[in-house]
């Protein structure tokens, strides 16, 4: 491919150089309304087959409640922090959302092989689409959350709008960088996939989801780094917002913000240097 330089001189351009960030991220947003009718009807195909269809998405999330209320809760026993079933309805929620859309979205160059070989577009888009579909997925539980949170603490805390607009934006966020970051991986060594789940179930169990961190932080000189754990910040935050105020809330807020930034740019700029080892699928 040739070009022309500030003098007007022919120069060649490699065919494989990736494009200029700036540049890709402009592409990326000019077929935004690709990744939102891929993720639309994903969404929609999504409980298809089954008798309860669409009733799942509201199902799902009230058994998932119920089963670890119960457990836990049992657990616990008096060690079980105040308002326990919106404690947990936080902590599963939002770290479920964050890693949904890091696995799916690690998955979809390696699943998305036919719409890469027929269509060109920017592969950043086959994560985005999971984004886009997560958030639509997310709509259910979150109406779950709020019922499960109001009930719980029998009020409505006036955080619920950040913790819509602001909290879970930043956690998309960070989950698509990450997601960008472990996608060509899955592409390279596809028994990556066999060893996300297993990671997740370890972070699951070290985001304080279900106890708080303050149970086991003074147990092993190695704990008291949970909180450096981004699903923890965005977490607290969440129960921050929607439940009751949490102890420095300020460097919560800090935590959640640098992950966010330095997940998207990275992976980003990473997966954009590969570009066009894509292009086959």
């Amino acid at each position: 491919m040739a070009a022309r330089s500030s003098r007007g001189d022919a120069v060649l351009l490699r065919l494989d150089a990736p494009p200029r960030f700036g540049r890709y991220l402009k592409e990326v947003w000019s077929y935004r309304d690709l990744a939102i009718a891929t993720a639309t009807a994903d969404h929609r195909a999504s409980n298809n087959g089954y008798r309860f269809g669409r009733s799942w998405f509201i199902l799902t999330p009230i058994l998932r409640i119920s089963v670890y209320g119960l457990v836990f809760g049992l657990l616990l026993a008096e060690r079980r922090p105040d308002d326990f079933l919106a404690f947990i309805a936080v902590g599963i929620f939002t770290f479920d959302f964050i890693q949904r859309i890091i696995q799916k979205g690690a998955a979809s160059l390696d699943s998305g092989g036919n719409l890469i070989r027929s269509l060109s577009f920017p592969r950043a888009l086959l994560p985005m689409s999971v984004v886009v579909r997560q958030f639509y997925a997310f709509r259910f539980e979150a109406a779950v959350m709020f019922a499960v949170v109001t009930v719980s603490t029998g009020s409505v805390a006036v955080g619920w709008l950040g913790f819509v607009l602001v909290v879970i934006p930043m956690a998309s966020l960070f989950a698509f960088g990450a997601a960008l970051l472990i996608a060509p991986a899955v592409l390279r060594f596809r028994d990556t996939l066999k060893v996300l789940p297993h990671v997740f179930r370890l972070a699951f169990l070290l985001s304080g989801a279900l106890f708080p961190i303050s149970l086991v932080a003074d147990a092993h000189p190695l704990l008291r780094f949970l909180p450096l754990n981004p699903f923890y910040a965005f977490i607290e935050l969440g129960r921050h917002m929607t439940i009751a105020p949490v102890p420095m809330a300020d460097r919560l807020w800090v935590s959640a913000a640098l992950w966010t930034v330095c997940s998207a740019l990275i992976g980003l700029w990473f997966f954009r240097r590969d570009e066009h080892r894509y292009a086959r699928g």
